[in-house]
């Protein structure tokens, strides 16, 4: 039997959860066995960080072409989203060594297992849109799309601020395990 058949679990939602963050994290086990915990947490934070360091460096492509083009006031937009992106990379910043009080005793189960894995799945699935956002504004920007670059700010500052309290909501759900 596979590590991830020893770890499939008995509720649908979650088993469905869990393998739409397999399909973002390769070799992803979950939070069902206490051996796992704080490995499947760093190898999630770990991604959620690459992902975050994408999205800051089109901002800031984005950034430098809207300066090239006097676009000022779009400019400063940006520069929000930029300071919403340094603190999600903050929040998930330790994400080579995962929470230090994260034990590996420690054990997920009932709502808050099925929780995490919703939570993580909802995250996983908004990084990559508010990444898409960044691109497509970045494409915005170069045209002097002004109305789409509005549009894109407000769809991230959306999704950032999604991702952020889901963060939030996570980390509660494992210091109350841990």
């Amino acid at each position: 039997m596979t590590s991830e058949e020893m770890t499939e679990p008995e509720d649908e939602h979650e088993r469905v959860s869990l393998k739409r963050i397999r399909n973002y994290v390769p070799g992803f086990r979950g939070y069902s066995n206490k051996d796992d915990v704080s490995d499947a947490d760093r190898m999630l934070r770990l991604l959620i960080s690459q992902k975050i360091s994408l999205v800051r460096k089109s901002l800031d492509d984005c950034k430098e072409i809207l300066e090239n083009k006097l676009l000022y006031e779009d400019s400063s937009a940006v520069d929000f989203l930029l300071s919403l992106v340094k603190r999600l990379a903050t929040d998930v910043g330790y994400a080579d060594s995962g929470f230090q009080w994260l034990a590996s005793d420690s054990e997920i189960i009932g709502e808050d297992l099925e929780n995490l894995y919703e939570y993580d799945a909802i995250i996983m699935d908004q990084i990559l849109v508010v990444l898409r956002s960044a691109e497509e504004m970045k494409i915005a920007a170069a045209d002097a799309d002004r109305p789409m670059i509005s549009k894109h700010s407000i769809d991230m500052r959306s999704g950032l601020t999604q991702i952020e309290d889901l963060l939030r909501k996570r980390t509660l759900i494992l210091r109350r395990t841990g």
